[in-house]
């Protein structure tokens, strides 16, 4: 993965980008991660070979700045505008958003924003409705880790794990990633749902009209299967929800051929 950097609102926001003059499928990572997550991605050969790929790092995570105002900009709608202001900064259109668990929240706060986004693929990324339902998340020790500023080398060992199917290894690499990002982003990314100033984003969903991918892994231990399988569009690609078999809540790094070929399918789709 080839990395640049470019100022946006005055951050250093760090970016993964092939560079191809081709329809752009653009990462949105999920909380804690990077861009790093998206690895096996950018080593796909049919995705190199028939979109340009580019993958943030969020304001607070991987290589970019760390905000120096928290409650201010880590909320998932500070983030959207982040984002928003990437795409028009680089001069993206047709844009396929690529977003990963709560990447995939904040990729509907983009779409709702920019008119360059042609679709978008929510990866075990439960839909924040209004009110917040309980039933997004399925019940894990981890879970709380996702949401606390500081945590110890165990709590961030256990959160890894949770992202993987039962009895995989910690890839060190995600930890090191869990460990680099900024402990006050977890305080204040769901800053906007926790004082009810946010939208349904089933609803917003539903008024974008956007063709929507949702996929899941076989084995998350995080995302509630049931719930998304409940949360559905009239736009939803093939009017299902794919599952990738041996995937937990990494299910595209986990089962990478499986979701690549998914996702070259789905972007030829909307192309």
């Amino acid at each position: 993965m080839k990395y640049y950097a470019i100022t946006l609102l005055g951050q250093s926001i760090a970016y993964a980008d092939t560079s191809d003059d081709k329809s752009t499928i653009l990462f949105i990572h999920g909380n804690s991660l990077s861009s790093k997550t998206f690895q096996k991605q950018f080593d796909d050969a049919s995705l190199n070979r028939q979109f340009r790929l580019i993958a943030l790092d969020m304001l607070g995570y991987g290589e970019s700045d760390r905000s120096k105002n928290p409650e201010k900009d880590y909320g998932f709608y500070a983030q959207a505008d982040l984002v928003v202001s990437f795409i028009e900064a680089l001069k993206l259109s047709e844009v396929i958003l690529v977003g990963h668990s709560l990447g995939g929240n904040i990729a509907i706060e983009v779409a709702n924003r920019c008119d360059k986004v042609n679709a978008l693929a929510l990866l075990a990324s439960p839909l924040a409705e209004k009110p917040m339902s309980q039933e997004m998340y399925l019940p894990h020790p981890a879970l709380s880790y996702f949401f606390t500023p500081y945590l110890d080398d165990n709590a961030i060992a256990e959160l890894v794990r949770a992202l993987y199917k039962p009895g995989t290894g910690i890839p060190d690499w995600n930890v090191e990633v869990v460990k680099k990002s900024d402990p006050l982003s977890r305080a204040h990314l769901l800053a906007p749902v926790l004082s009810g100033e946010y939208t349904d984003q089933l609803i917003t969903l539903q008024k974008m009209k956007l063709p929507v991918a949702s996929i899941i892994g076989e084995y998350d231990l995080l995302a509630n299967p049931d719930y998304i399988k409940s949360t559905v569009v009239e736009t939803l690609w093939q009017n299902k929800v794919h599952e990738i078999k041996d995937g937990g809540h990494m299910l595209f790094y986990e089962n990478a051929p499986a979701f690549n070929q998914l996702l070259v399918e789905f972007a030829k789709h909307v192309l």
